[in-house]
């Protein structure tokens, strides 16, 4: 807890998981239940066990916390050799450009600050102004065709190449460096969910009346529904004859039976009883966290206390349609949290 947010990808993950269980024990005290830190089940200590009725009863409910988050893309700032090595390009003084640069190779070292600065010293030092802005005129996107002067550093196997952008009226303060080009990527959501929460359901299979508890990027809610009950498809009718030109059905949405809750050869992961759902939840924003509670359809137990109060998924077993029902805010619970509000000087 005491990383400030500004490290490795690895140490923010295991700052924010470590937030997130901090969050949840506060959460299920102020739901009213007694709550028990590692409780020893079968051999297996779980986050939190939850007393909800009598202080001297068993335990009602265990909570286990997993932290999925999402990586959106990628950058120079997820290594820190090229983190650092953005920190000291961004030393330089340059009040008539920016710096767009690309890099190749793994930068396993770190580089000394002369050897990175020096060079993109002397290309602003060297450049004309009017002659940058025209030559910028005829060139297309960075990292396309960039016809303004650049400068190439290299160390080992890594490689930044930097090109200069003239800028008008450029404020007093802001990032001089830019990061191109931007990199694409396919990222199944929906999959890595599940994938988190079958790996909680396996580790506490003897477990029972377990509340797996879910926190990362903010999914929509579609997402989510289609990691637990099955995702969505689209069944569209072609005729075999090509020359048929008579009326084709319309296009059909239905579930399939891949979810979490089950699949084609029935229920599954029946030791969960639901999946409490955090979104938006981030130290500084604790007040504006909302949250979903999805009760296993399958499992006919005794839910916890809360659950029909915050917002929840309600499963239609007529239709297989799935509803949220709106509830009381998740700082409910977390009354004595306020929302950090940063106010940046320009």
């Amino acid at each position: 807890m005491r990383h400030d947010g500004r490290g490795s990808a690895t140490e923010e993950v295991t700052f924010q998981g470590a937030f997130f269980e901090l969050f949840l024990h506060e959460f299920l005290l102020g739901t009213g239940g007694k709550v028990e830190v590692g409780p020893l089940i079968h051999g297996l200590t779980p986050d939190f066990g939850v007393t909800e009725a009598s202080p001297d009863w068993p335990i009602n409910y265990v909570v286990e916390a997993t932290n999925v988050d999402v990586v959106r893309g990628s950058d120079l700032a997820t290594d820190p050799n090229e983190q650092y090595a953005l920190d000291v390009i961004n030393e330089i003084v340059s009040p008539d450009y920016f710096l767009w640069i690309q890099t190749e190779g793994n930068l396993t070292s770190t580089p000394k600050k002369r050897d990175l600065k020096r060079p993109f010293e002397e290309l602003i030092r060297n450049a004309n102004y009017d002659n940058v802005c025209k030559q910028q005129e005829l060139s297309t996107f960075p990292g396309d065709r960039m016809l303004t002067p650049s400068e190439t550093v290299q160390h080992g196997d890594w490689t930044l190449t930097g090109w200069l952008i003239p800028v008008k009226n450029r404020p007093n303060k802001g990032r001089f460096v830019g990061i191109g080009p931007g990199r694409t990527d396919v990222f199944d959501d929906i999959g890595k969910i599940r994938t988190a929460l079958s790996d909680k359901a396996k580790r506490y299979r003897n477990v029972d009346n377990l509340v797996i508890a879910l926190r990362g990027y903010p999914w929509p809610l579609d997402e989510i529904g289609e990691a637990l009950f099955g995702r969505l498809v689209i069944d569209v009718h072609v005729a075999r004859d090509s020359s048929y030109a008579g009326p084709v059905p319309p296009p059909r949405e239905r579930q399939q039976l891949d979810g979490f809750w089950g699949n084609s050869r029935g229920p599954q992961n029946e030791n969960v009883i639901g999946v409490l759902v955090f979104n938006e939840l981030y130290p500084q924003s604790v007040g504006r966290a909302s949250s979903v509670f999805y009760a296993n359809p399958y499992v006919q137990k005794l839910l916890p206390a809360w659950s029909k109060a915050i917002t929840h998924a309600e499963y239609d077993y007529n239709t297989g349609n799935v509803r949220v029902v709106e509830g009381v805010p998740t700082s409910t619970f977390v009354p004595d949290h306020e929302d950090i509000t940063v106010k940046w000087k320009h």
